[in-house]
C-alpha cells in the first residue's frame, strides 16, 4: 500500500526482439484492497511478462498467494499467474486464462501440460495460492476470494528451489484487458540468516527507496553512485545520483533515515547540481564527514575530455559549495570512493582507460597525487573502507560478470591480489550478470571506517540488463538500493540457532544489533541461545535463554573480560551446571547439560 511496486521488477518473457515497454502501474483506481492495486493494461503489441521479486523470504515450507481481478470483454484472451522461480529457465506455478487453468512444474517455457477447465468470471476477484513443502511437494489452487470456493486445484512434485516470486501476464496484440494484482503474501518457514556469508536482506529489512511510475518527472529514480554514513546521533544520511527520463545524471539528491531501512527524500532535491551548461552528465558522489564538515567528490562528464572528479563541501550535507574540478587526468577517470585515515585522504577511482583502478592521496582533499595503478582489465566500480582494529585498508571491485572481489593493503596504496567475495543472484531485482550487485557502499562513520569488521553492512544498487529483458535506465523503477550484510558471532537480543558443527543462524537480520565480542556457544545437538545481558566485568557476566532437547550439552566460552583467576559458575534454571576458575586473561569455558527440554534461563556469575 505504498503506491508503487518497488519490490518487483518487470521481466520480458516474449519472443519479440523489438523494444517493448511493460504496461504495469500502481493505481488507486478501483483497487482490489486498500488504496492501491498493481494494474496491467493490454496494448497494441503482444505482451508476455513476469513481474519478479526476490525480496521475500522463501524458506520451505511456505505458502504464497496473490489476489487477481481481470476486467475486459467477455471473449478476451489473457493469462495471469503466480510463479516460483529458481531461474528464468526453471520455474513452477499456476496460471489462469478465460476457460482453463494450468500447472507449471519444472518448466522452461510457458507451455502447460497439466490443465483443467475453468470458467473465469470477468470482474471477480480470485486468490491464486501455491504451497511448497520441504520435500518439493507443490499444491496450487485458484479460489473465489469472496466465497473461497475452489475453481481449480493442482498437486505435483517439483525440483525448483525458489528464490523469487513472479506475477505472470500474457495478453495478445490489441488487448483491452486490465489485470489487477493485490495482497501478495508469503507465509514461510521461520526466518534464518546464516552467519559468515553475504546475505541480502528480505522484507522487512529489505530496502527499496520510494520511486514513481513510468512517467516523466524531475526527481527521477534513486540509482547509482550513492554514498552513505551513520551520523553521530545514530541517524543515517545518503547522497545519490538522480536519473530522470531525459538525463543519465541530473544532479545529486539527499535522503535521511532514523533506522537505515526506511528513507525519506529531502523535499528540495537536487541538493547539488554540477554546472549543466558545462558538463553533460554526472555520476557517482563519495561523501565523508571530517572535523564537522561534509566533503564530497563527484564525477562529471566533460564533453570531449572524458570523466573528471570535482570537489564540494557543506556544513549540513544539503547546502554545498562547489570548488570545481580537482582531478582531470587523462584518460578517463571516474566514480571515486574516498576514505580518510590519519590526516590523509585516499581516493580510489576507475582510471585510466575505464578498465582499471587508480589510487590517489591528498592532504586536503583538493590537491591529489596518483600513487598506484591497479590493472583490472575490465570495467569495475571501486568501494573502499578502513578497519581501525587491524589497521587494514580493503578495496572492493563491483560489477560485470566477475561478481564482487576484494583486496587488502597495509598502506592504502599497494594491494594484494583480488579474491572473489559474492555474486549476483540467478533471478530477481538484482540479477544482471553484468553487475546485478553494483555501486556498493559499506556503512561506516564519517571517515569511511568500519568499526566492527565482523559485522559488515552493505548497501548496493540492484541492476538489470539493458536489452528487451528490461528497458534500461529510462524506465523508472529499474534499479533499487538494497541492503546486505555479513555477520558473525552472538548478538544481544538476537535469537541465534547453534548447529553441532558450530554454525550460527539468526532469527532476525542483525542490522543494528550489538555484537558480543568474546562470547561463544557450542552444542552437541541443534539448539537456540538468546543473550540478554553481557557484562563480563560485573558479578553477573551473562544472562539469557537456552533452548534445546533434554540432555543436550552446551559449551559456553568467554575469551576475556572476566575477573582473572576468579571462580565462575554456569546456572541453568537455578541449578548449577558447572563451576570453573577464569584464566589469567579473564577467560573460561563452562559446560552443562540441559536438565529438560524447551526454553531455560541461564546465567554465568561469580561464585566467590
Amino acid at each position: 500500500e505504498t503506491g508503487d511496486y518497488r519490490n518487483f521488477l518487470a521481466k520480458y518473457m516474449g519472443d519479440s526482439e523489438d523494444w517493448i515497454r511493460p504496461r504495469f502501474s500502481a493505481t488507486s483506481e478501483n483497487p482490489i484492497q486498500g488504496e492501491y492495486s498493481l494494474k496491467w493494461e493490454g496494448g497494441e503489441e503482444e505482451h508476455q511478462w513476469v513481474l519478479v521479486s526476490n525480496a521475500f523470504y522463501l524458506g520451505q515450507p511456505f505458502t504464497a498467494s496473490v489476489q487477481v481481478r481481470v476486467e475486459g470483454p467477455d471473449n478476451a484472451d489473457f493469462s495471469a499467474g503466480l510463479m516460483l522461480l529458481e531461474t528464468y529457465e526453471k520455474f513452477s506455478g499456476v496460471h489462469a486464462g478465460p476457460d482453463e487453468a494450468g500447472l507449471h512444474l519444472d518448466a522452461a517455457d510457458w507451455a502447460t501440460p497439466d490443465t483443467a477447465p475453468l470458467d473465469f468470471a470477468m470482474g471477480q476477484v480470485y486468490t491464486f495460492n501455491i504451497s511448497l513443502n520441504e520435500d518439493g511437494e507443490l499444491h496450487a489452487s485458484i479460489r473465489d476470494a469472496e466465497t473461497r470456493e475452489q475453481a481449480a486445484v493442482f498437486e505435483g512434485a517439483t525440483t525448483v528451489v525458489p528464490s523469487a516470486l513472479g506475477l505472470y501476464v500474457h495478453t495478445p496484440a490489441d488487448s483491452e484487458v486490465e489485470i489487477r494484482f493485490d495482497e501478495v503474501t508469503v507465509d514461510a518457514a521461520p526466518y534464518r540468516v546464516p552467519a559468515e556469508t553475504w546475505t541480502r536482506a528480505s522484507i522487512p529489512h529489505y530496502v527499496a527507496l520510494p520511486q514513481k511510475n513510468d512517467v516523466e518527472h524531475g526527481e527521477g529514480n534513486w540509482v547509482g553512485g550513492h554514498s552513505m554514513l551513520k551520523e553521530d546521533d545514530g541517524s543515517y544520511s545518503m547522497w545519490y545520483r538522480i536519473r530522470t527520463s531525459e538525463a543519465r545524471g541530473a544532479g545529486y539528491g539527499y535522503a535521511s533515515s532514523e533506522d537505515g531501512v526506511t528513507w525519506e527524500k529531502y523535499e528540495d532535491n537536487p541538493v547539488f547540481f554540477p554546472d549543466p551548461d558545462e558538463y553533460s552528465s554526472n555520476e557517482k558522489i563519495s561523501v565523508l564527514k571530517v572535523d564537522g564538515t561534509y566533503h564530497g567528490w563527484y564525477t562529471v562528464d566533460a564533453p570531449g575530455a572524458g570523466w573528471w572528479t570535482g570537489y564540494c563541501h557543506s556544513e549540513d550535507g544539503v547546502n554545498w559549495v562547489d570548488e570545481g574540478i580537482v582531478i582531470d587526468s587523462q584518460p578517463t577517470q571516474k566514480d571515486p570512493d574516498v576514505i580518510y585515515v590519519d590526516g590523509t585522504f585516499y581516493l580510489y577511482a576507475i582510471s585510466p582507460g575505464n578498465t582499471d583502478l587508480a589510487v590517489y592521496t591528498s592532504e586536503d582533499g583538493m590537491d591529489w597525487e596518483m600513487r598506484n595503478y591497479i590493472e583490472m582489465g575490465i570495467h569495475r566500480h571501486p568501494t573502499a573502507y578502513y578497519e581501525p582494529e587491524s589497521e587494514t585498508f580493503w578495496l572492493y571491485a563491483f560489477g560485470l560478470h566477475l561478481g564482487i572481489h576484494r583486496a587488502k593493503s597495509e598502506d592504502g596504496i599497494h594491494f594484494t591480489d583480488f579474491e572473489p567475495v559474492w555474486h549476483e543472484p540467478a533471478v530477481g531485482i538484482d540479477d544482471w550478470r553484468e553487475g546485478g550487485v553494483d555501486y556498493g557502499v559499506f556503512l561506516g562513520d564519517g571517515h569511511g571506517h568500519i568499526p566492527d569488521p565482523k559485522n559488515r553492512i552493505l548497501y548496493y544498487q540492484g541492476r538489470n540488463n539493458y536489452g528487451n529483458n528490461h528497458p534500461g535506465w529510462r524506465y523508472h523503477g529499474s534499479e533499487r538500493v538494497l541492503l546486505a550484510g555479513w555477520f558473525t558471532g552472538l548478538h544481544l537480543d538476537i535469537p541465534t540457532h547453534v548447529k553441532p558443527d558450530g554454525a550460527y543462524e539468526y532469527e532476525r537480520f542483525p542490522f543494528g544489533a550489538e555484537r558480543i565480542d568474546g562470547l561463544y556457544a557450542q552444542t552437541t545437538s541443534p539448539g537456540r541461545i538468546v543473550v540478554t545481558r553481557w557484562s563480563p566485568d560485573e558479578d553477573v557476566a551473562v544472562e539469557g535463554e537456552l533452548r534445546g532437547s533434554r540432555g543436550t550439552s552446551w559449551r559456553i566460552e568467554i575469551t576475556g573480560g572476566l575477573e582473572p583467576e576468579s571462580r565462575y559458575r554456569l546456572i541453568i534454571d537455578d541449578e548449577v551446571g558447572d563451576t570453573r576458575n577464569s584464566g589469567t586473561f579473564g577467560d573460561t569455558v563452562l559446560r552443562a547439560n540441559l536438565p529438560s527440554g524447551g526454553a531455560q534461563n541461564f546465567r554465568i556469575e561469580r561464585a566467590d
